[in-house]
Protein backbone atom coordinates (compact mmCIF):
# COMPACT_ATOMS: atom_id res chain seq x y z
CA UNK A 1 0.00 0.00 0.00
CA UNK A 2 1.34 3.29 -0.83
CA UNK A 3 2.18 5.54 1.72
CA UNK A 4 -0.37 8.83 2.66
CA UNK A 5 1.01 11.77 4.39
CA UNK A 6 -0.34 14.95 5.64
CA UNK A 7 1.46 17.63 4.47
CA UNK A 8 1.53 19.84 7.79
CA UNK A 9 2.01 18.80 11.23
CA UNK A 10 -1.48 19.35 13.06
CA UNK A 11 -2.06 18.07 16.52
CA UNK A 12 -3.04 14.28 17.06
CA UNK A 13 -6.67 13.52 16.82
CA UNK A 14 -9.05 12.52 20.01
CA UNK A 15 -9.57 9.00 20.38
CA UNK A 16 -12.92 9.43 19.14
CA UNK A 17 -12.10 10.80 16.22
CA UNK A 18 -10.01 8.40 14.90
CA UNK A 19 -12.42 5.55 16.45
CA UNK A 20 -15.00 7.46 14.22
CA UNK A 21 -12.88 7.61 10.63
CA UNK A 22 -11.33 4.27 11.02
CA UNK A 23 -15.36 2.84 11.69
CA UNK A 24 -15.87 4.89 8.35
CA UNK A 25 -13.16 3.45 6.84
CA UNK A 26 -14.83 -0.30 7.19
CA UNK A 27 -18.24 0.56 6.25
CA UNK A 28 -17.57 2.96 3.30
CA UNK A 29 -14.91 0.40 1.61
CA UNK A 30 -14.40 -2.91 0.03
CA UNK A 31 -13.85 -4.79 3.65
CA UNK A 32 -15.73 -7.96 4.38
CA UNK A 33 -15.27 -10.74 7.30
CA UNK A 34 -11.92 -11.89 7.68
CA UNK A 35 -9.59 -9.01 5.91
CA UNK A 36 -6.34 -7.94 7.64
CA UNK A 37 -6.38 -4.09 8.43
CA UNK A 38 -3.26 -2.21 7.98
CA UNK A 39 -0.63 -1.13 10.63
CA UNK A 40 -1.39 1.06 13.41
CA UNK A 41 1.82 2.89 12.29
CA UNK A 42 0.33 3.22 8.52
CA UNK A 43 -3.05 3.64 9.91
CA UNK A 44 -1.85 6.57 12.12
CA UNK A 45 0.80 8.15 9.48
CA UNK A 46 -3.19 8.06 7.14
CA UNK A 47 -5.09 9.47 9.94
CA UNK A 48 -1.99 12.28 11.19
CA UNK A 49 -2.69 10.93 14.15
CA UNK A 50 0.12 8.95 17.04
CA UNK A 51 -0.15 5.03 17.23
CA UNK A 52 -1.10 5.31 21.39
CA UNK A 53 -4.59 7.26 20.15
CA UNK A 54 -4.51 4.69 16.87
CA UNK A 55 -4.76 1.51 19.65
CA UNK A 56 -6.98 2.73 21.93
CA UNK A 57 -9.54 3.34 19.31
CA UNK A 58 -9.04 0.21 18.32
CA UNK A 59 -9.02 -1.67 21.45
CA UNK A 60 -12.71 0.29 21.88
CA UNK A 61 -13.84 -1.17 18.15
CA UNK A 62 -12.45 -4.70 18.68
CA UNK A 63 -15.05 -4.13 22.59
CA UNK A 64 -18.10 -3.46 19.88
CA UNK A 65 -17.07 -6.13 17.85
CA UNK A 66 -15.84 -5.37 14.91
CA UNK A 67 -12.35 -6.10 14.18
CA UNK A 68 -10.47 -8.65 16.04
CA UNK A 69 -7.01 -8.15 17.09
CA UNK A 70 -3.91 -11.11 16.93
CA UNK A 71 -0.82 -10.94 19.10
CA UNK A 72 2.40 -11.23 16.47
CA UNK A 73 -0.56 -11.45 13.45
CA UNK A 74 -2.57 -8.14 12.96
CA UNK A 75 -6.30 -6.79 13.41
CA UNK A 76 -8.73 -8.64 11.36
CA UNK A 77 -12.59 -7.51 10.34
CA UNK A 78 -15.05 -9.43 12.11
CA UNK A 79 -17.73 -7.67 10.95
CA UNK A 80 -18.46 -4.53 9.09
CA UNK A 81 -20.06 -1.52 10.53
CA UNK A 82 -23.44 -0.03 8.89
CA UNK A 83 -23.78 3.43 8.21
CA UNK A 84 -25.65 4.19 11.68
CA UNK A 85 -22.32 3.59 13.37
CA UNK A 86 -20.11 6.04 11.27
CA UNK A 87 -20.24 9.64 10.07
CA UNK A 88 -20.01 11.18 6.71
CA UNK A 89 -17.89 10.38 3.78
CA UNK A 90 -14.14 10.64 4.01
CA UNK A 91 -13.00 12.58 1.80
CA UNK A 92 -8.75 12.39 -0.15
CA UNK A 93 -7.33 15.47 -1.22
CA UNK A 94 -4.34 15.32 -3.75
CA UNK A 95 -1.95 18.88 -3.29
CA UNK A 96 1.45 18.61 -4.26
CA UNK A 97 4.05 19.73 -2.41
CA UNK A 98 6.10 20.80 -5.31
CA UNK A 99 5.36 24.50 -5.07
CA UNK A 100 5.99 25.21 -1.17
CA UNK A 101 3.93 28.24 0.33
CA UNK A 102 0.80 28.19 -1.94
CA UNK A 103 0.31 24.44 -1.77
CA UNK A 104 1.14 23.95 1.82
CA UNK A 105 -1.56 26.60 2.83
CA UNK A 106 -4.32 24.30 0.96
CA UNK A 107 -2.93 21.94 2.25
CA UNK A 108 -3.67 22.82 5.69
CA UNK A 109 -6.73 24.77 4.74
CA UNK A 110 -8.40 21.23 3.51
CA UNK A 111 -7.30 19.47 6.51
CA UNK A 112 -8.67 22.35 8.54
CA UNK A 113 -11.95 22.80 7.16
CA UNK A 114 -12.24 18.79 6.54
CA UNK A 115 -11.42 18.28 10.23
CA UNK A 116 -14.40 20.76 11.29
CA UNK A 117 -17.09 19.10 9.16
CA UNK A 118 -16.04 15.66 10.58
CA UNK A 119 -14.43 14.59 7.65
CA UNK A 120 -10.88 12.63 7.37
CA UNK A 121 -8.48 14.33 5.02
CA UNK A 122 -6.30 12.54 3.73
CA UNK A 123 -3.73 13.92 1.47
CA UNK A 124 -1.70 12.06 -1.07
CA UNK A 125 1.36 14.12 -1.06
CA UNK A 126 4.24 13.28 -3.61
CA UNK A 127 7.58 14.57 -4.66
CA UNK A 128 8.34 13.14 -7.73
CA UNK A 129 6.61 15.45 -10.79
CA UNK A 130 4.59 13.56 -12.83
CA UNK A 131 4.89 10.44 -11.00
CA UNK A 132 1.52 9.14 -12.19
CA UNK A 133 1.91 5.68 -11.26
CA UNK A 134 2.53 6.78 -7.52
CA UNK A 135 -0.35 8.92 -7.43
CA UNK A 136 -2.79 6.35 -9.22
CA UNK A 137 -1.52 4.32 -6.43
CA UNK A 138 -2.18 6.51 -3.91
CA UNK A 139 -6.20 6.95 -5.21
CA UNK A 140 -6.59 3.43 -5.44
CA UNK A 141 -5.28 2.71 -2.10
CA UNK A 142 -8.05 5.89 -0.31
CA UNK A 143 -10.38 4.12 -2.46
CA UNK A 144 -9.69 0.73 -0.83
CA UNK A 145 -9.89 2.66 3.01
CA UNK A 146 -13.22 4.17 2.13
CA UNK A 147 -12.49 7.45 0.22
CA UNK A 148 -15.70 8.28 -2.23
CA UNK A 149 -14.85 11.42 -3.62
CA UNK A 150 -11.82 12.87 -5.08
CA UNK A 151 -10.23 16.65 -4.70
CA UNK A 152 -7.58 16.88 -7.13
CA UNK A 153 -5.28 19.57 -8.09
CA UNK A 154 -3.55 18.82 -11.23
CA UNK A 155 -0.81 21.04 -11.24
CA UNK A 156 2.19 18.94 -12.90
CA UNK A 157 0.36 16.07 -14.85
CA UNK A 158 -0.94 16.52 -18.28
CA UNK A 159 -4.41 16.53 -18.40
CA UNK A 160 -4.85 13.64 -20.87
CA UNK A 161 -2.77 11.12 -18.43
CA UNK A 162 -5.15 12.66 -15.45
CA UNK A 163 -8.60 11.81 -17.40
CA UNK A 164 -6.88 8.48 -18.31
CA UNK A 165 -6.29 7.85 -14.63
CA UNK A 166 -9.92 9.43 -13.29
CA UNK A 167 -12.35 7.50 -16.24
CA UNK A 168 -11.23 4.19 -15.51
CA UNK A 169 -11.94 1.84 -12.89
CA UNK A 170 -10.97 3.79 -9.86
CA UNK A 171 -13.58 6.45 -11.57
CA UNK A 172 -16.44 4.01 -11.09
CA UNK A 173 -15.46 4.02 -7.33
CA UNK A 174 -16.20 7.58 -6.86
CA UNK A 175 -19.01 10.00 -6.40
CA UNK A 176 -17.54 12.65 -7.97
CA UNK A 177 -14.26 14.29 -8.82
CA UNK A 178 -13.48 17.97 -8.28
CA UNK A 179 -10.33 19.07 -10.05
CA UNK A 180 -8.76 22.51 -8.29
CA UNK A 181 -7.14 24.77 -10.97
CA UNK A 182 -6.64 28.10 -10.18
CA UNK A 183 -5.26 29.30 -13.70
CA UNK A 184 -8.33 27.39 -15.24
CA UNK A 185 -6.11 26.23 -17.73
CA UNK A 186 -7.80 22.60 -18.58
CA UNK A 187 -11.14 21.76 -19.72
CA UNK A 188 -12.17 18.65 -17.56
CA UNK A 189 -14.67 16.16 -17.50
CA UNK A 190 -16.30 17.01 -13.89
CA UNK A 191 -16.36 19.63 -11.67
CA UNK A 192 -14.00 22.66 -11.28
CA UNK A 193 -13.27 25.24 -9.08
CA UNK A 194 -10.88 27.94 -10.29
CA UNK A 195 -10.07 31.79 -9.94
CA UNK A 196 -11.96 34.44 -12.22
CA UNK A 197 -8.78 35.04 -14.16
CA UNK A 198 -10.76 37.88 -15.94
CA UNK A 199 -11.56 39.56 -13.23
CA UNK A 200 -7.67 39.45 -12.00
CA UNK A 201 -6.26 40.38 -14.90
CA UNK A 202 -9.04 43.72 -15.06
CA UNK A 203 -8.39 44.83 -11.38
CA UNK A 204 -4.46 44.92 -12.11
CA UNK A 205 -4.76 46.41 -15.33
CA UNK A 206 -7.42 49.24 -13.74
CA UNK A 207 -5.11 49.60 -10.61
CA UNK A 208 -1.62 50.29 -12.65
CA UNK A 209 -3.63 52.59 -15.06
CA UNK A 210 -5.29 54.55 -12.08
CA UNK A 211 -1.02 55.06 -11.53
CA UNK A 212 -0.51 56.86 -14.77
CA UNK A 213 0.43 53.80 -16.46
CA UNK A 214 0.03 52.47 -20.16
CA UNK A 215 2.91 50.63 -21.38
CA UNK A 216 2.19 47.03 -19.15
CA UNK A 217 3.91 44.13 -19.75
CA UNK A 218 2.74 40.61 -18.59
CA UNK A 219 5.34 38.37 -17.26
CA UNK A 220 4.35 34.85 -18.27
CA UNK A 221 5.21 31.03 -19.47
CA UNK A 222 4.25 29.25 -21.87
CA UNK A 223 6.48 25.96 -20.54
CA UNK A 224 6.88 26.26 -16.69
CA UNK A 225 10.23 24.15 -15.28
CA UNK A 226 7.91 22.21 -12.83
CA UNK A 227 5.69 20.40 -15.62
CA UNK A 228 6.58 17.57 -17.32
CA UNK A 229 7.23 18.29 -21.07
CA UNK A 230 3.75 18.78 -23.45
CA UNK A 231 1.84 19.82 -19.93
CA UNK A 232 -0.11 22.77 -20.82
CA UNK A 233 0.70 25.89 -18.95
CA UNK A 234 -1.40 28.51 -16.91
CA UNK A 235 0.71 31.10 -18.63
CA UNK A 236 -1.02 31.01 -21.26
CA UNK A 237 -4.55 31.54 -20.26
CA UNK A 238 -2.63 34.43 -17.90
CA UNK A 239 -1.44 35.96 -21.15
CA UNK A 240 -4.60 35.82 -22.64
CA UNK A 241 -6.82 37.61 -20.34
CA UNK A 242 -4.24 40.33 -19.71
CA UNK A 243 -4.51 40.80 -23.34
CA UNK A 244 -8.54 41.60 -23.23
CA UNK A 245 -8.22 43.13 -20.44
CA UNK A 246 -5.45 45.83 -21.74
CA UNK A 247 -7.74 46.22 -24.83
CA UNK A 248 -11.10 46.90 -22.77
CA UNK A 249 -9.03 49.55 -20.92
CA UNK A 250 -8.39 51.01 -24.82
CA UNK A 251 -4.64 50.08 -24.20
CA UNK A 252 -3.97 47.09 -26.95
CA UNK A 253 -1.27 48.88 -28.42
CA UNK A 254 0.44 49.37 -25.51
CA UNK A 255 0.25 45.86 -23.90
CA UNK A 256 2.87 43.18 -25.03
CA UNK A 257 4.00 39.73 -23.46
CA UNK A 258 7.00 38.37 -22.69
CA UNK A 259 7.53 34.57 -22.23
CA UNK A 260 9.79 33.41 -19.69
CA UNK A 261 12.85 31.35 -20.70
CA UNK A 262 13.75 28.07 -18.81
CA UNK A 263 17.36 28.71 -17.43
CA UNK A 264 17.67 31.24 -14.83
CA UNK A 265 20.31 33.36 -16.19
CA UNK A 266 18.71 32.82 -19.77
CA UNK A 267 15.87 34.72 -17.63
CA UNK A 268 17.88 37.26 -16.34
CA UNK A 269 19.38 38.50 -19.52
CA UNK A 270 15.77 38.22 -21.04
CA UNK A 271 14.59 40.29 -18.52
CA UNK A 272 17.39 43.04 -18.69
CA UNK A 273 16.66 43.53 -22.73
CA UNK A 274 13.10 44.27 -21.72
CA UNK A 275 14.03 46.65 -19.06
CA UNK A 276 16.64 48.32 -20.84
CA UNK A 277 15.32 49.96 -23.93
CA UNK A 278 13.27 53.56 -25.18
CA UNK A 279 10.06 51.23 -25.18
CA UNK A 280 10.28 49.25 -22.04
CA UNK A 281 7.24 49.09 -19.98
CA UNK A 282 6.41 51.18 -17.36
CA UNK A 283 5.04 48.56 -15.31
CA UNK A 284 4.68 44.54 -15.24
CA UNK A 285 2.65 41.90 -14.04
CA UNK A 286 3.94 38.89 -13.44
CA UNK A 287 2.17 35.15 -13.32
CA UNK A 288 3.80 34.46 -10.11
CA UNK A 289 5.48 36.38 -7.08
CA UNK A 290 8.68 34.98 -8.20
CA UNK A 291 8.98 35.79 -11.08
CA UNK A 292 8.19 39.49 -10.41
CA UNK A 293 10.90 39.53 -7.85
CA UNK A 294 13.36 38.99 -10.52
CA UNK A 295 11.74 41.51 -12.52
CA UNK A 296 12.63 43.85 -9.23
CA UNK A 297 15.71 42.61 -9.19
CA UNK A 298 16.83 42.90 -12.97
CA UNK A 299 15.46 46.46 -12.60
CA UNK A 300 17.33 47.62 -9.50
CA UNK A 301 20.68 45.88 -11.64
CA UNK A 302 19.77 48.61 -14.10
CA UNK A 303 20.00 51.27 -11.82
CA UNK A 304 15.52 51.76 -11.97
CA UNK A 305 13.77 52.64 -9.04
CA UNK A 306 10.40 50.69 -7.66
CA UNK A 307 8.10 52.05 -8.40
CA UNK A 308 9.11 55.39 -9.67
CA UNK A 309 10.41 53.50 -13.18
CA UNK A 310 8.97 50.90 -12.91
CA UNK A 311 5.56 49.11 -11.13
CA UNK A 312 5.38 45.79 -10.33
CA UNK A 313 2.36 43.50 -9.73
CA UNK A 314 2.94 39.54 -8.14
CA UNK A 315 0.89 36.69 -8.44
CA UNK A 316 -0.17 34.08 -5.18
CA UNK A 317 0.74 36.52 -2.86
CA UNK A 318 3.44 34.36 -0.85
CA UNK A 319 6.04 35.38 1.65
CA UNK A 320 8.36 36.67 -1.16
CA UNK A 321 5.67 39.30 -1.81
CA UNK A 322 5.29 40.60 2.05
CA UNK A 323 9.45 40.49 2.00
CA UNK A 324 9.97 41.95 -1.35
CA UNK A 325 7.05 44.42 -0.79
CA UNK A 326 5.11 43.75 -4.07
CA UNK A 327 1.66 44.20 -4.89
CA UNK A 328 0.23 41.03 -5.56
CA UNK A 329 -3.16 38.62 -6.26
CA UNK A 330 -3.92 37.12 -2.81
CA UNK A 331 -5.80 33.55 -4.44
CA UNK A 332 -7.92 33.21 -1.02
CA UNK A 333 -7.44 29.90 -0.65
CA UNK A 334 -10.20 29.00 2.09
CA UNK A 335 -12.53 30.14 -0.74
CA UNK A 336 -10.87 27.70 -3.38
CA UNK A 337 -11.07 25.18 -0.46
CA UNK A 338 -14.45 25.64 0.59
CA UNK A 339 -15.92 25.85 -2.94
CA UNK A 340 -13.84 22.24 -3.39
CA UNK A 341 -15.40 20.64 -0.39
CA UNK A 342 -19.00 21.83 -1.11
CA UNK A 343 -18.94 20.45 -4.74
CA UNK A 344 -17.21 17.07 -3.51
CA UNK A 345 -20.64 17.05 -0.92
CA UNK A 346 -23.15 17.61 -3.42
CA UNK A 347 -25.86 14.33 -3.82
CA UNK A 348 -25.42 12.58 -7.04
CA UNK A 349 -28.08 13.28 -8.47
CA UNK A 350 -27.05 17.10 -8.51
CA UNK A 351 -24.43 16.24 -10.59
CA UNK A 352 -26.08 15.98 -14.04
CA UNK A 353 -24.28 19.43 -15.70
CA UNK A 354 -20.26 19.89 -15.07
CA UNK A 355 -20.57 22.73 -13.00
CA UNK A 356 -17.36 25.40 -12.99
CA UNK A 357 -16.91 28.03 -9.86
CA UNK A 358 -14.86 30.98 -10.07
CA UNK A 359 -13.49 32.52 -7.27
CA UNK A 360 -12.85 35.87 -6.64
CA UNK A 361 -9.23 37.36 -5.83
CA UNK A 362 -8.11 40.24 -3.88
CA UNK A 363 -5.12 42.48 -4.44
CA UNK A 364 -3.04 43.02 -2.01
CA UNK A 365 -1.36 46.65 -2.83
CA UNK A 366 2.12 47.55 -1.18
CA UNK A 367 4.80 49.58 -2.88
CA UNK A 368 5.82 48.39 -5.65
CA UNK A 369 2.91 49.53 -7.40
CA UNK A 370 3.18 52.69 -5.65
CA UNK A 371 1.36 51.70 -2.06
CA UNK A 372 -2.21 52.55 -1.33
CA UNK A 373 -3.11 56.26 -2.42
Amino acid sequence: MSVFTVSLKQAPLAVEQVRGQVLEMLATGDYKSGDRLVSEKKLAEILGSNHVTVRKALLQIARDGFIKRRPRSGTYVCRVPSFENVGKFTLVTLVMRTRGHLYADMSSEFCRQLQRSKRMPVLASYEKLGDLKHVAACVGDAIDMGCRELIIEPGVFSFDELKTMVTKDLSRRLNGVVWVQLMGEFTVPGDSVCLDLEDVAGEVVDHLVSRGHRRITALTHGTDPLRPAGCPSGGTRFAEVFLAAMAEAGLAKSADVVWRLGEEDAQKRQLKEMLNNDRRPTAVFACADWDAVKAKDAAEELGLRVPEDLAIVGFFNTPWADRYNLTSVSPEIPSVVREAIRLSAAPDKERVNRRIVQVKTKLIVRESSGGRQ
